[in-house]
């Protein structure tokens, strides 16, 4: 069932990969991989990912933002920061910041 639900938003073999490990055995960046496509197969209105591209390899990117690029197609919310460059194909995406003030 997790599969076939993973597979319907492309990412069964990402998840396949991992399966056998023991999370406290993946490093840092296939932990973060694997929380973020967890979160991506969740039907929701709004996503909220913090940082989601820090410590993450090129290829790994790659794959986060063409899921991105799937739930901005269905019209689904996404609330990130930080880093914009991966986000800069999505012009529906914009950067904010939050500006402190001077006390």
């Amino acid at each position: 069932m997790f599969f076939a639900q993973a597979e319907a938003f492309g990412l069964a073999e990402e998840f396949k990969a991992n399966w056998k490990k023991s999370v406290g055995m993946l490093s840092g960046g296939e932990r973060k991989k694997l929380y973020f496509f967890t979160i991506c197969c969740l039907t929701r209105d709004w996503y909220l990912f913090d940082e989601p591209f820090a410590g993450i390899d090129e290829d790994g990117k790659a794959m986060m933002t063409k899921q991105v690029h799937r739930l901005l197609e269905q019209n689904k919310g996404i609330i990130t920061s930080h880093e914009a460059a991966p986000l800069e194909p999505f012009p529906q995406m914009k950067q904010h910041e939050l500006a402190k003030e001077k006390g």
